[in-house]
């Protein structure tokens, strides 16, 4: 059985640009709470529910964030840590 690490990465936003320009709305995912009834930050969702970490005592857990240029890797990072 492994166990899973809630990161409560912050909340997301999408921008639209329209004629009067920029509009924030809150990213939403169908499924707003865990199992237990418990509200799940978006990244978690997307993860089902958190990182799944191993359960080998010991062993470092070694993640890898690529994308390109501008898409948010140091600000993922820094919210992780």
């Amino acid at each position: 059985m492994s166990t899973t690490l809630r990161t409560n990465v912050a909340q997301a936003f999408w921008c639209s640009l329209e004629n009067s320009g920029a509009r924030f709305e809150r990213a939403t995912f169908p499924r707003a709470r865990d199992s237990a009834g418990t509200q799940i930050a978006w990244f978690d969702q997307l993860l089902d529910g958190g990182i799944k970490l191993p359960d080998s005592p010991g062993k470092p857990l070694v993640l890898l964030i690529t994308g390109t240029p501008g898409s948010g890797k140091t600000i993922l990072a820094i919210e992780l840590c």
